[in-house]
């Protein structure tokens, strides 16, 4: 069968497919739903949209619709010094 036949999943069908399953395989009520799919789902956007990039955090927050101030706090969240290098405190004299 030809890939052009093959209709794929949309992004949104994939997140409701998974969520219901997470939920159904989960054996409880679940409990911050929301945080727990921002939390496993930003990392790998934001991965992926940096490498599309070239690592340009500027580029990449308006890719995304926030400010890079925003952008450049989430990456520390999530991936601590691997994307957002930081100066050495120097203290002058």
């Amino acid at each position: 069968m030809s890939e052009a036949l093959i209709k794929k999943p949309s992004l949104a069908e994939t997140v409701k497919h998974l969520v219901t399953h997470h939920i159904a395989s989960s054996g409880k009520e679940a409990v911050d739903l929301h945080q727990l799919v921002i939390e496993q789902i930003e990392p790998p956007l934001f991965k992926a949209v940096m490498e599309q990039y070239q690592y340009n955090q500027r580029r990449s927050a308006r890719a995304l619709g926030m400010s890079r101030g925003t952008f450049r706090k989430l990456l520390i969240k999530y991936f601590d010094d691997q994307y957002c290098g930081r100066r050495p405190n120097k203290e002058f004299p």
